[in-house]
C-alpha cells in the first residue's frame, strides 16, 4: 500500500497534537481506534469505517466522562445506544438515528428509576409514551406530539388510581375530560382549557352526587350554573363570577320550593330581591345587603297582602 496508511498507526495534527491512534486501511481510519481532542483528551473510542465513527463505540466529554455507548453509523449515533450524564448515571437507553434519539427508548432519573418509556422522533417524544412517578407507578400514559402530551391520555395518582382521563393539547389538559378523586370517584366531567376547567362541566361531591352543573372559566365557576345539595336537590340557580354567586339567581329549599330570588354580589343577596313562604307566596320584596333585608322593602302576610312597607335595617323593619 504505497503512500497510503495501512495497519496500526498514529495520526497527528499540523500542531503535533495526537488526533488518532488505531487501525488504518488504504489510507483511511478503519477498524478499532481512538480519536482525541486538541487538548489530548479522549473524544471517541471504538470502530471506524471510511474515516468515520462506524460500529460500536464510546463518546466522552471534555472531562473524560462517558456520554454515549452504543452503535454509530457514518459518524453519528445510530442504532441501539446508551446516553449518560456527566455524573455517570444513565440518562437514556434506546434507539438512535442520525445522532438523535429516534424510535423506542427509556429515560432514567439520576437514581436509576425509569422516568419515561416510549417513542421518540428526531430527539423528542412523539407517539405513544408512559411517564412514571418516583415510586415506579405510572404517572401519564398517552400520546405525545412534538415532545408534549397531545390527544387522548390518562394521568394517575401515585397510588395507581386515575386522576384524569381525557384530551390534551400542547402538554395541557384541553378539551373534554374527566377528573377523579384519589379514591377513584368522579370529581369533574366536562371541558378543559390550559389545564383548567373551562366551559361546560359538572362538579361532583365525594359521594358521587353532582355539586355544581354549569359554566367554568379558568378553573372557577363562572357564568350560569346550578349548585346542588347532598340529596341532589337544587340549592342555587343563576349567575356566577370567579367561584361566587353573582348576578341574578334563585335559592331553593330542600323540598325544591323557591326560597329567594334576586341579585347576588360576592356570593350573597345584595340589591333587589324576594323572599318566599313555604306556601309559595312572597314574604318580603325589596332591598338586601349581605343576605339581610336592608333598605326599602315590603313584608306580606300569608294571604299575600302588604303588612309593612318601609325601611329595613339588618333584617328588621324600622317602625316609627
Amino acid at each position: 500500500m504505497e503512500n497510503k496508511k495501512h495497519g496500526r498507526g498514529l495520526l497527528f495534527s499540523p500542531e503535533a497534537h495526537l488526533v488518532f491512534n488505531g487501525q488504518f486501511r488504504k489510507g483511511s481510519r478503519e477498524g478499532q481506534g481512538k480519536e482525541f481532542r486538541k487538548n489530548g483528551e479522549l473524544l471517541y473510542e471504538g470502530e471506524f469505517a471510511n474515516n468515520q465513527w462506524h460500529g460500536q463505540g464510546q463518546l466522552r466529554s471534555p472531562f473524560g466522562a462517558l456520554l454515549y455507548e452504543g452503535e454509530f453509523q457514518q459518524g453519528k449515533q445510530e442504532g441501539a445506544g446508551k446516553e449518560f450524564r456527566e455524573s455517570g448515571t444513565l440518562l437514556y437507553e434506546g434507539a438512535w438515528l442520525a445522532g438523535l434519539r429516534h424510535g423506542e427508548g427509556r429515560i432514567f432519573t439520576p437514581d436509576g428509576s425509569v422516568a419515561f418509556k416510549g417513542s421518540f422522533i428526531s430527539g423528542i417524544r412523539d407517539g405513544l409514551g408512559v411517564e412514571y412517578h418516583k415510586n415506579g407507578l405510572v404517572f401519564y400514559k398517552g400520546i405525545y406530539t412534538n415532545g408534549e402530551r397531545a390527544g387522548t391520555g390518562v394521568l394517575y395518582y401515585n397510588n395507581g388510581n386515575i386522576a384524569y382521563h381525557g384530551d390534551f393539547k400542547a402538554g395541557f389538559r384541553n378539551g373534554p375530560g374527566k377528573e377523579f378523586y384519589q379514591n377513584g370517584s368522579l370529581l369533574y366531567e366536562g371541558s378543559w382549557a390550559q389545564d383548567q376547567r373551562h366551559g361546560a362541566g359538572v362538579l361532583y361531591a365525594a359521594g358521587g352526587v353532582p355539586a355544581y352543573e354549569g359554566s367554568f372559566q379558568n378553573g372557577k365557576r363562572h357564568g350560569s350554573g346550578k349548585e346542588f345539595r347532598a340529596n341532589g336537590s337544587v340549592f342555587y340557580e343563576g349567575g356566577w363570577v370567579a367561584d361566587q354567586r353573582e348576578g341574578e339567581g334563585k335559592v331553593f329549599t330542600a323540598k325544591r320550593q323557591l326560597a329567594f330570588e334576586g341579585t347576588f354580589r360576592m356570593g350573597k343577596l345584595n340589591g333587589l330581591g324576594k323572599q318566599y313562604r313555604s306556601n309559595g307566596k312572597v314574604f318580603y320584596e325589596g332591598e338586601w345587603v349581605d343576605n339581610q333585608r336592608h333598605g326599602q322593602g315590603t313584608l306580606f302576610s300569608k294571604a299575600g297582602k302588604s303588612a309593612f312597607t318601609g325601611q329595613f335595617r339588618n333584617g328588621k323593619p324600622i317602625r316609627t
